[in-house]
């Protein structure tokens, strides 16, 4: 091969090498300040990152233990997926409203153990959220400050993971969850601050995990209400825990709109009911006094699946061993 061909192959690969690294290419976040009150929008310095501030169709990482908080309307936007290492939190505003800081989060979020979504943004509402994959347990704070009070997040996107997602949201905030998340298998967690709600219109929208809605930890008043529009949000074999109070501007703690839900199980601040049927006819209360189910709906404990003891499996499977000699000896006789 001729010089020049080396030299026209040597700069076509690197061509090449360079194309895929703008399609496919990666930054990583190692430098931010360390806490929620250190400097202001690290995501925007280019210093922060080992391949510059993420634009395009790159990848992101926010290192294992890092705070990073975009707030800023000139945030670019991304469509890679964002990854939050162990232990690291991105917050997406501050004070003033610069929707675009949301920009922030990318075509798609991977969350490791112990990861957060800090949403600091009054605006946009509602904040539209992208596929999540629960790698580890992770959260998301839908309104760390005053500013996002009142807001609405809409979980739209996809969850997935074995990782557990614990939501907390505080006063007026509703997440609302509209995708069939059957590829999640680790729960969901509401946690209160003030007053809010979960509403679900999405059939499979938990996945396969226990969903458990709690409420403030001192102020009974001050919960969180889960409200079906929807059958089938619950997994059958999934237990559902509702702890302490309801959002105070909800009439319950359970609100069921859509028919009978199943589950596997169902306990009431600590106190596992039994199998049955219960609505807002069966009486039951929160420690506060108020409706624990509101609706037409009901939600049904289904029995558990029957496991047949040891004895009996030797029992049916020496019948059976006998039908098959049974049937041998009847082909041996013809």
């Amino acid at each position: 091969m001729s010089r020049q061909k080396q030299t026209i192959l040597l700069m076509t690969v690197l061509a090449s090498f360079a194309f895929a690294s703008m399609v496919n290419g990666q930054t990583m976040m190692t430098a931010t300040a360390d806490g929620p009150n250190g400097s202001h929008d690290d995501w925007n310095n280019a210093a922060n990152w080992t391949g510059g501030i993420p634009t395009g169709a790159v990848n992101a990482t926010i290192n294992d233990g890092l705070f990073a908080e975009a707030w800023n309307d000139s945030t670019p936007a991304y469509t890679g997926n964002l990854t939050l290492g162990v232990g690291s939190t991105l917050q997406m505003g501050w004070t003033t409203s610069r929707p675009n800081s949301f920009n922030a989060i990318g075509g798609s979020v991977t969350m490791n153990d112990g990861s957060q979504l800090r949403l600091r943004l009054p605006d946009p509402n509602p904040v539209v959220l992208p596929n999540i994959t629960l790698a580890g347990n992770g959260s998301i704070d839908l309104s760390p400050s005053t500013s996002a009070h009142h807001r609405a997040r809409d979980f739209d996107g996809v969850i997935d993971g074995t990782g557990t997602l614990t939501v907390i949201g505080n006063n007026n905030n509703t997440a609302n969850i509209s995708a069939a998340n059957n590829g999640w298998s680790g729960g969901f967690i509401a946690d209160a601050i003030d007053s809010w709600r979960v509403q679900v219109d999405a059939a499979g929208a938990f996945g396969t995990g226990d969903v458990t809605i709690n409420g403030h930890a001192t102020n009974p008043d001050r919960g969180v209400t889960l409200q079906l529009d929807v059958l089938d949000a619950i997994d059958d074999s999934a237990t559902l825990f509702l702890n302490d109070g309801r959002d105070h501007r909800r009439t319950a703690k359970l609100i069921l709109n859509a028919g009978e839900e199943f589950v596997g199980g169902f306990v009431v601040d600590g106190v596992e009911l039994g199998v049955g049927t219960y609505d807002a006819s069966s009486g039951l209360l929160t420690p506060d006094g108020d409706a624990l189910i509101a609706g037409p709906g009901s939600i049904t404990v289904l029995p558990a699946a029957a496991v047949p003891e040891p004895a009996s499996i030797a029992i049916w499977s020496l019948i059976g061993l006998g039908l098959v000699g049974f049937g041998v000896y009847r082909r041996q006789k013809k």
